[in-house]
């Protein structure tokens, strides 16, 4: 029974085994072909002085490689990360050149750029790294230039708009040239300017998270006059209570709301469970000017909160009780997402007030259902914005370079070795 056992255990994991060996060569072959693709060589000799000169370029626009493209659960490979979404990701775009020779002076100079063109030719052809007359070594270390900024600046460089889908070619040129070391003449070799990739730029659909108070602490309200500090009432209250006592003041936290810094939101509202109305009360929304707010756990914690200086103003007529009341806060959550310090998966915070803080006025509250009122009915927070992608042709258009396959040939030799020895312990098993 026991050797039964073992001896399963030792197949599954045989096949485990198998299977991550075949991701990995998979991996390992696609990147193999970009890198081909996207790899040129081209030189230039004099053979009766014996002097040549060589130039090696790769191209990059940070395609992402296979595995890591699973380990991110993407759709598949092609695809890029979330842009104002989970992830932002950035449009790259490098080059590194190498220069080698023969009997040439120590120094070359080198013209390089890469070029960016929508395929539909729309906005305007843009160089986005150039460099003209650059010395570079020959034989020593790479040019290594390149340059990220985000989709929406890559494309307003490019004169195109982004709110619509564009794909975009992009193309490379170097030429180099260096003294010979016998002739005492000029040797100039260059690679043609040619397209080394492809990569489209999706205008995404609009996004929508929603995320609601999830424990007793993390909503209530205060009321200064009388030294009050509720975090545990049925009902959540912000308003004028009389002329003889202070304001009803309140908070909401939401944890973990996945939006990235800087993020442009189309809108973003407070949402409240409708309880109990007591005239017309004008309110006021601030949020907690925090990078990750924490709930108040005392009255006097409670108004030492930082408060943003966006606020959102509102008088509800259509407050009836049991239906869902929105306060529109969009500059408010903007104000929180576009702190320096704020990260994805933070956590917000806001405070409903009395417009006119302090004593004095009739009595003009609100009321709404809380945390522990009923779990579904807690506050809500409803996040607006507009995701971008990016997504690369499966293979750019190649290249006929010499690259080293060690790491391929293993990969196979890998998989050969494992299917081989799976086989035969199942024969001796039988």
């Amino acid at each position: 029974m026991n050797i039964n056992i073992e001896s399963k255990t030792r197949r599954a994991a045989l096949y485990l085994g198998l299977v991550l060996t075949v991701v990995l060569i998979l991996n390992q072959g696609l990147s193999f072909i970009v890198t081909a693709s996207q790899t040129f060589k081209a030189s230039m000799a004099d053979e009766p002085r014996g002097e040549e000169l060589r130039v090696r370029l790769e191209t990059s626009t940070g395609r992402p490689p296979l595995i890591e493209r699973l380990l991110r659960q993407a759709k598949n490979w092609v695809t890029a990360y979330i842009v104002d979404g989970a992830e932002r990701t950035n449009a790259e775009t490098g080059v590194i050149v190498s220069v080698t020779g023969t009997n040439v002076a120590a120094t070359a100079h080198v013209d390089y750029y890469i070029e960016g063109r929508e395929t539909g030719g729309g906005g305007t052809p843009y160089r986005f790294l150039e460099g003209n007359g650059t010395a570079v070594t020959v034989g020593g270390a790479a040019l290594d230039v390149s340059n990220q900024t985000t989709i929406e600046s890559h494309l307003e460089a490019m004169g195109l708009s982004t709110t619509e889908t564009h794909t975009i070619d992009y193309y490379v040129y170097v030429a180099a040239e260096v003294t010979g070391a016998v002739s005492g003449e000029t040797l100039t070799t260059e690679i043609q300017y040619t397209k080394f990739d492809t990569v489209t730029y999706g205008y995404g659909t609009l996004v929508t998270d929603v995320y609601q108070v999830v424990n007793s602490d993390h909503d209530g309200y205060i009321q200064e006059s009388g030294s009050t500090y509720d975090s545990t009432n049925e009902v959540l209250r912000a308003g004028d209570h009389t002329s003889s006592l202070s304001d009803y003041q309140c908070w909401q936290r939401f944890n973990d709301v996945e939006v990235l810094q800087g993020t442009e939101l189309v809108m973003a509202k407070l949402q409240w469970k409708a309880d109990y109305r007591d005239g017309a009360p004008t309110v006021i929304v601030v949020g907690d000017d925090s990078d990750s707010a924490i709930h108040p756990t005392s009255l006097s914690d409670f108004l030492s909160k930082p408060r943003t200086k966006a606020t959102a103003s509102d008088t509800p007529i259509d407050w009836v009780p049991g239906t869902w009341y929105a306060f529109y806060i969009t500059d408010v959550a903007q104000e929180i997402i576009d702190r320096p310090g704020w990260q994805s998966g933070n956590n917000m915070q806001f405070f409903v007030e009395d417009d006119t803080e302090g004593w004095g006025g009739a009595e003009a509250w609100l009321g709404a259902d809380s945390y522990d009122e009923n779990h579904a009915d807690a506050p809500k927070l409803r996040i607006q914005y507009v995701s971008y992608g990016a997504s690369w042709y499966n293979i750019p258009p190649l290249s006929v370079v010499d690259l080293p396959v060690t790491l391929d040939v293993v990969a196979v030799l890998a998989v050969v070795g494992t299917t081989a020895f799976i086989v035969h312990i199942k024969r001796k098993e039988e």
